[in-house]
């Protein structure tokens, strides 16, 4: 199997694109993730290598996936499937044990319901 090298220069270009799509500035993301500006800086131009945990938060406030940034897996569309599961994912930790499998019923059958149509 060929192992894959991480081009952390497209990974840079993948946060700054999706960042700027989503309307956020540079020192706005530095500042959710509790890291310098100038480091945010240098992490989007391939600059430097950031740590794991740094990407983590990226992702988690961009509200993409790890495979997205660093291999450009998750396609066209699936930035929103990712965004779509992270909301109901929300709003599930937000529920108690009891209505959990409610809620998951009533996904279930609009989700039957529409595919339906």
């Amino acid at each position: 199997m060929e192992r894959q090298s991480i081009d952390y220069k497209k990974i840079g270009n993948r946060i700054m694109d999706i960042r700027q799509q989503k309307g956020i500035t540079r020192e706005k993301l530095a500042e959710m993730i509790g890291i310098s500006v100038m480091y945010l800086g240098q992490l989007e131009r391939g600059e430097r290598r950031g740590g794991i945990n740094n990407y983590i938060e990226i992702v988690n406030a961009l509200e993409l996936s790890l495979d997205f940034i660093f291999f450009n897996e998750v396609h066209t569309g699936n930035v929103l499937d990712n965004q779509i599961l992270q909301a109901i994912s929300n709003t599930i930790d937000n529920m108690n044990n009891v209505n959990k499998p409610l809620f998951l019923n009533i996904v279930l059958d609009i989700a039957k319901r529409i595919n339906e149509i």
